[in-house]
């Protein structure tokens, strides 16, 4: 694609598609799924920060950050809302 030229779905979506074999609705679902990739890291960060601030509410000057983010890091991968419950757990 010229660097000039507008970006649109459609563009997009052939350039994920590319030579790969890869149908039109798959190039769309590919390209939405990467469009949104920034919106949920930022959802999760947010998740996060939450949890660590419920935790250190429950904590108060006991938190130790260290300990909560070990724990954290082993309780693998949730979805948004369970991981701020459980964040907010430990």
């Amino acid at each position: 694609m010229r660097p000039s030229a507008a970006r649109t779905a459609e563009r997009g979506a052939r350039c994920v598609r590319g030579g790969r074999g890869v149908s039109r609705g798959e190039g769309a679902d590919a390209l939405s799924v990467h469009a949104g990739a920034g919106y949920r890291r930022q959802d999760r960060r947010a998740g996060w920060l939450l949890g660590r601030e419920r935790a250190q509410q429950r904590h108060g000057d006991a938190f130790d950050l260290k300990a909560w983010h070990m724990q954290a890091l082993s309780l693998g991968s949730l979805g948004l809302d369970d991981l701020v419950d459980e964040l907010s757990k430990l």
